[in-house]
């Protein structure tokens, strides 16, 4: 069966396939937006920032299940408990664990022009992220039909992190698959069709059942498909058969405890970022996944989930497990 390539842009979500970074320079206030859980650059069409109904759920929880699905189709359910992990929850501070990049790579500077969003699309340069390519089997064969595209970034030699709503999706679960991407595989520093640093697949992916079990599909009066997800859980974690990361290095990671107001954060992912890290430095203090938009207004806001304690925790404690592995 012929394979078909999708772009797929949502209300509050983005996946487009494209071959350029993207470097957008955004604040965040989670005081002023009443939301510990996310960053944004902007308001909405009332002049008000957007708040979410959940958040105080997932920063006091103390527990999480997790799904993972692994490379022979099989999914497993493990219950991650906070108090347990490696890294023990904290009480208003922050928590970085440091980024790693050999001696022998250096990071280039970009040469940027401006998109009709106002995102700077840049020449990648940056190999601790990748076009993330996500295949989908849309029917009941056995075949690939249909592929979306995010971004993820490297968090240790074989791990990355990115969005759920890549890895993911509520409209295929009712199908074989059970929602999931049958295929995942990473380019790093990806300029071109054919043009990488490395290529790598996936062994196992990670999601929180609490974004499955909140993620919404559903068609609207026209009959176009809308997914609605709760950003709150958009993140995954996503093991991959090869050691990247000890040749490119990777990002460091920082633990959002009490507002950092002010704080400049910018993105680094392939238009429209879906996935990206949220970084400061060189460390990463969320991951990209929406921005919001209306016909007058082309760019309204942007954000993405918060390192949250349990987030932050299950990174490191599969930081450990990856090198491990390797070293």
């Amino acid at each position: 069966m012929k394979k078909k390539m999708v772009s797929l842009f949502l209300t509050a979500c983005l996946l487009l396939s494209s071959s350029a970074l993207t470097v957008s320079a955004s604040d965040y206030d989670p005081a002023s937006s009443q939301n510990a859980q996310y960053f944004f650059n902007g308001v909405n069409v009332d002049n008000q920032p957007v708040a979410r109904s959940n958040d105080a759920d997932t920063m006091t929880a103390t527990s999480e299940t997790i799904l993972t699905r692994h490379s022979d189709g099989t999914v497993s359910e493990t219950v991650y408990d906070y108090s347990q992990s490696a890294v023990m929850a904290r009480s208003g501070g922050q928590l970085n664990v440091s980024e790693y990049l050999p001696a022998s790579s250096t990071i280039s500077t970009f040469s940027s022009t401006a998109d009709a969003y106002g995102r700077e699309i840049t020449s990648p340069t940056e190999n601790r992220s990748g076009h993330l390519m996500c295949g989908y089997n849309s029917d009941a064969d056995a075949d690939i039909e249909v592929y979306y595209y995010g971004t993820a970034s490297l968090q240790n030699y074989d791990l990355l992190i990115s969005c759920a709503h890549c890895v993911w999706m509520p409209q295929y679960a009712d199908l074989a698959s059970d929602g999931w991407a049958s295929v995942l595989t990473f380019y790093a520093g990806r300029t071109g069709e054919y043009t990488y640093a490395s290529t790598a697949n996936f062994t196992n992916v990670s999601v929180s059942q609490n974004y499955v079990d909140n993620t919404t599909y559903y068609l609207d009066a026209d009959g176009n498909p809308v997914v609605s997800p709760d950003y709150d859980w958009d993140w995954s974690i996503i093991q991959i058969d090869t050691n990247l990361g000890g040749t490119y290095g990777w990002f460091g990671l920082h633990g959002c405890g009490t507002a950092e107001d002010g704080l400049s954060i910018y993105t680094v992912g392939y238009p429209g970022n879906s996935g990206g890290p949220l970084l400061n430095g060189g460390s990463v203090y969320g991951i990209a996944t929406f921005y919001a938009y209306n016909d007058s207004t082309p760019w309204l806001y942007s954000g993405g989930t918060r390192m949250y304690d349990g987030l932050f925790n299950m990174i490191v404690d599969a930081r450990e497990a990856s090198a491990a592995r390797w070293e």
